[in-house]
């Protein structure tokens, strides 16, 4: 029986590309390491407020942290206790109410649509040079 291999729709794709760029882009803006625990590398991005949840939040600087995959952005996931150290240390980098914060920008933001990606895109490709 022959598996069949998932195609990715252009919009998953331009979401992933933006993804990898503004990834490069916040690295030269913050640095290497992981915002949460600060001494291990950042090897992606860690978003506050869940993007299944806040799609329009996906790509707001405001609502991604540089993390390290294995010791904090897991971490988050699966250990209450220690995911509650990574919140005290959120409220560190943004602020007490940055809840309310992101959500009200969520509220302002524009639904994305497939112009607002190319946008983006664009944008971050000119930056990239």
């Amino acid at each position: 029986m022959k598996l069949l291999k998932s195609k990715k729709s252009p919009r998953k794709k331009l979401r992933e590309e933006i993804g990898r760029l503004q990834y490069k882009q916040l690295l030269k803006e913050r640095g290497e390491l992981c915002e949460i625990c600060q001494c291990r590398p950042a090897d992606g991005r860690f978003h506050i407020l869940p993007v299944g949840a806040y799609p329009r939040l996906e790509f707001s600087a405001q609502n991604i942290l540089l993390s390290c995959w294995q010791v904090c952005h897991f971490v988050w996931h699966h250990d209450y206790h220690k995911a509650q150290k990574i919140e005290e240390r959120i409220k560190q980098l943004r602020g007490a109410d940055y809840k309310e914060q992101l959500l009200r920008w969520n509220a302002i933001v524009p639904r994305i649509t497939i112009t607002h990606l190319k946008t983006l895109l664009a944008a971050y490709k000119e930056m990239s040079k």
